[in-house]
Formats: C-alpha cells, sequence, structure tokens
C-alpha cells in the first residue's frame, strides 16, 4: 500500500500541476496570439490529442499492465519490455505516416499558405514521438515508477513550451508557426531524455522484439480504445445543445462542468497509480490485500472530493464569483446538481481502474455502450424542452448507469465492494461537518465573498478533521501506513522499489 499511497500523492500533485500550467498558458497565449491563431492553435491540440489517441491503439494501459503481470520473472522486467514498446511504436508510425502522405497529397495546394494545415503538419510529424514516450513512461508505470512517466511525459514537455515562450516572446514576435513550432520541440525531446537517462538505445528495442505478445496486448487494449470513442456522445451534448438552445447555455454548461471535474481529481489519480499496483497483487491472489487497498482508496478519495463539493454545494455563489466573475453568476442554479452528480461517481472509488487490472475489458466496453444509449436516447427531448437544465439530467442519467454497472461487475464477478464499517462512517463525517456549517451558513455574511468561502471552508474542514477522529474513520494499521509512507521513506526509494 506504500507505493499506491505515494504513487496517488504523486499523481494528485502533477495533475494539479499540470492544470495551474494549462491556465497559464492559455493567459501567455492570449497576450501573444490573435483570437484567430488561438483557435487554430486549440484546434490543433485537440487533433493531436485524438490522433495519437486513436493511432497508438490504447496500448500504454496494455503495457503497463503487462509489465505489472510478468514481476515475478527472473530477467529485467524493462528489458523484456521495450521489444514490445518497440513493436508497438514502430506499428503506430506505420499508421501516421500513411495517414499524412493522404493528408499531404489532399492540402498540396495549401500547404505552405493555410495555417491551420501547417499547424497539424507539424502536430501529425511529432505524433509518433509522443507515442513512444508514452509507451515507455507506461513501461516505467508498470514497475511502479509512475513518477517518472509522470515527470517525462506529462509534466516535463509543458514546463519546455511553457518557459520557452516566456523567454522568447521578450526577444521575438511570436507567429502561430514559431508558437506550434516550440510546442513540438519537448515531444522531441523526451523520447532522447528517456533514452539518455535510462542508457537505451533504439537497436536495443529491435533486439528485444518477443513476437507473441502483441495480441496480448491488442486484446487489451482494442476494446478500451473502442469504449473511449463510445464516449464521444456524451461529450457532444454541447455541441447539440448550441444548435438545440443558445451558445450561453453551452457556456454555462462547459465551465461549470470543469469546475466539479476538479472533485473527481483524488479518485482519477488513484485509477493512474492503482493499475500496477492491483495486476501485481492479482497476480499474487492476495485478495485481502486487493479489497483492502480498494475500501483505502476510495475513503481517502471521498474525503479529498468532499472539500470541492462542500463548496460548489454550500457555496455555489461564492465558487462562481472568484472564479468566473459577475457575468457568468447563472451557473450557480446548475452547480450543486453536478456537483452532487459527480460525487455520486467519487463514492463508488476507483472501479475502473481495478477492471482494467483484472483484464475486464469487454466489460468496460459493454458499460461504455449502455452509456452512450442513455446518452443519446433522451438528449434531444431534454435539451430541446429543458435546454440547460435537460443537460445536467443527461449527464446525471449517463453518471448513474456508468456507476450501477461498474459497481454491479466488480461484486458480482469480483466480490469487491467498498462499503465497510469505515465507509459508512466517512459519509457520517461528511454529511455531519457540511450540516454543521449549513448552521452556521446563514450568519456568515460579509460583504466580500472570497473571505465568506474561505471560513465556511475552514469550518468544514475543522468539524470534518473533528468527525474524522470521533468516528475512527481510519483503522490504526491503515495510520501506521500513512505515516511510514510520507514520514520514514522517501517517495523515489519507495516508487523505485
Amino acid at each position: 500500500m506504500n507505493i499506491l499511497i505515494i504513487n496517488t500523492s504523486v499523481s494528485m500533485v502533477v495533475m494539479i500541476a499540470m492544470m495551474i500550467i494549462g491556465i497559464l498558458t492559455k493567459l501567455i497565449l492570449a497576450r501573444v496570439l490573435t483570437i484567430n491563431d488561438i483557435g487554430i492553435f486549440f484546434i490543433g491540440q485537440t487533433f493531436l490529442g485524438m490522433f495519437t489517441y486513436l493511432v497508438s491503439l490504447n496500448l500504454g494501459e496494455a503495457i503497463a499492465r503487462y509489465i505489472s503481470s510478468n514481476e515475478n520473472q527472473s530477467i529485467d522486467i524493462l528489458t523484456k519490455a521495450f521489444g514490445i514498446i518497440f513493436k508497438t511504436y514502430s506499428i503506430s508510425t506505420i499508421i501516421i505516416i500513411i495517414l499524412f502522405l493522404s493528408y499531404q497529397y489532399y492540402f498540396r495546394k495549401d500547404l505552405i499558405n493555410n495555417d491551420l494545415t501547417f499547424v497539424f503538419t507539424i502536430f501529425i510529424l511529432i505524433a509518433p514521438l509522443k507515442i513512444l514516450a508514452n509507451f515507455i513512461g507506461s513501461a516505467y508505470q508498470g514497475v511502479g515508477r509512475l513518477h517518472i512517466k509522470l515527470i517525462y511525459s506529462d509534466l516535463l514537455p509543458s514546463l519546455i513550451f511553457i518557459i520557452s515562450i516566456i523567454i522568447l516572446k521578450s526577444f521575438f514576435n511570436l507567429s502561430l508557426i514559431s508558437i506550434s513550432i516550440i510546442y513540438a520541440i519537448p515531444y522531441v525531446l523526451v523520447p532522447y531524455l528517456y533514452m539518455g537517462k535510462f542508457k537505451l538505445r533504439y537497436s536495443f528495442f529491435y533486439k528485444q522484439i518477443n513476437h507473441s505478445k502483441i495480441p496480448n496486448l491488442l486484446k487489451f487494449s482494442l476494446p478500451l480504445l473502442i469504449a473511449g470513442l463510445l464516449s464521444w456522445p456524451l461529450n457532444s451534448v454541447p455541441i447539440i445543445m448550441g444548435i438545440l438552445t443558445s451558445p450561453e447555455d453551452v457556456s454555462y454548461y462547459c465551465l461549470a462542468l470543469s469546475i466539479v471535474s476538479c472533485i473527481y481529481l483524488s479518485v482519477s489519480a488513484v485509477d493512474m497509480a492503482g493499475l500496477s499496483q492491483w495486476t501485481k497483487l492479482i497476480n499474487r491472489k492476495d485478495k485481502h490485500e486487493i479489497l483492502n487497498q480498494y475500501r483505502c482508496a476510495t475513503r481517502w478519495s471521498i474525503l479529498f472530493g468532499s472539500i470541492l463539493f462542500f463548496a460548489c454545494l454550500i457555496c455555489p455563489k461564492e465558487l462562481t464569483y472568484i472564479l468566473l466573475g459577475v457575468k457568468f453568476m447563472q451557473i450557480v442554479e446548475i452547480l450543486p446538481a453536478l456537483a452532487f452528480i459527480v460525487f455520486i461517481n467519487v463514492l463508488s472509488g476507483p472501479s475502473e481502474s481495478l477492471l482494467k487490472a483484472y483484464e475486464d475489458t469487454r466489460y468496460i466496453f459493454v458499460t461504455r455502450l449502455s452509456v452512450a444509449l442513455t446518452t443519446l436516447i433522451p438528449i434531444y427531448p431534454a435539451l430541446k424542452y429543458w435546454g440547460l437544465n435537460g443537460a445536467v439530467i443527461v449527464f446525471g442519467l449517463s453518471t448513474l448507469c456508468s456507476v450501477f454497472m461498474y459497481s454491479l461487475r466488480l461484486y458480482s464477478r469480483f466480490n469487491l465492494l467498498p462499503f465497510d464499517k469505515f465507509y459508512f462512517r466517512t459519509i457520517c463525517s461528511i454529511v455531519c461537518a457540511i450540516s454543521i456549517v449549513d448552521v452556521f451558513n446563514k450568519n456568515i455574511k460579509y460583504d466580500d465573498l472570497t473571505i465568506n468561502l474561505l471560513i465556511k471552508l475552514f469550518i468544514y474542514i475543522f468539524f470534518l478533521f473533528i468527525f474524522i477522529y470521533l468516528f475512527k474513520v481510519t483503522p490504526n494499521e491503515e495510520k501506521n501506513i500513512i505515516k511510514r509512507s510520507f514520514f520514514k521513506l522517501s517517495f523515489l526509494k519507495v516508487a523505485n522499489k
């Protein structure tokens, strides 16, 4: 459990850092580029994300799971895995080259003059290197060194990009083309940084090819790839809403969703950290430890998520004003409902990563298909007649469908549920703390909304800790593990075990 706690903590820190860097990047680009150029750049970023997702065949998680499941072999796990990484990278590169040649042929007349075409061309060319970096990072995720992947594949490119723009804009007038080239440079460097740090060479990849493992990887990854595509109906709600209602409703819905999605941040961190750890426990057939870690991760995810959930539920006016300003105050009407829906998802814990660890990707596909149908059937009448509230209803139905199906599968097939006495004590602690703040809520009326929010958050966290102590939410054994993780062990030593 030490490794799970440390990797989850590192994941949360990196996710928060990425959110901050993303906001700063948008602010800096707004000062450097025109509105039209910023739109083109964001279109290119979106295209790159979708393109690499499709072309990589979602093999990153498959590689991480494969390495985790072979931890007991006498040879070096990473040495054996690099051959598989090289083959999957080669397949992705061939697909990219074919698509790029087709794309270049189609746009050959506008390849120089069209800015959007130039941006797409640059992003297509760096896609293989981004995929390679992700594959190598997934290999280290498989042996519990998640911090290496997070730093090299995720955090480092963003840091290099934003630092380069800050420095260069002081000396040069940056254009869309130069910004796109600067954005591409980190993805060219990162694979070579991996090679230098871990003494790897492309020839070494080539010598370690193991042809028998690719079908197994694809058997794991392809259902997840298709499942990811099935989530697009839910992602298309803003587009359909823009057609049926108004762009203003789209803005309110998307901004509110971006706020409440942070409630799920702790579960996302556990999902990322837990895949390799739970795969190892499954191979050891240590069902008791899997159940303990699942329950522990769920409880702490609920506690961390409850802080922003409380802010959205009790202080939606203050939170909206501080983050978005007066002109978006209509978000207050839907923010508590969306927060409640996301918090229901948090209550089930990191269920999807457990199903991935058990290699039950076909059921994940079935669940995503059910969610897609749950979204598509009511989406038109809900948006047509209820507008913004209809979008909340559709989001709620899809979330409930996902939570129900994942929980049902974990219980019926693997006999795993997060519910125990400590789970219900956690819920009671949160409910009691929120109830007390709600009593004080009428008496806290400062003119400064920021002070209002901070006071209420302080009261909530204070009473939450009191009730955690009174209800004995954390078992003694779990307390000792957490203390050892954070006060006795260096996180790098733990992650490299």
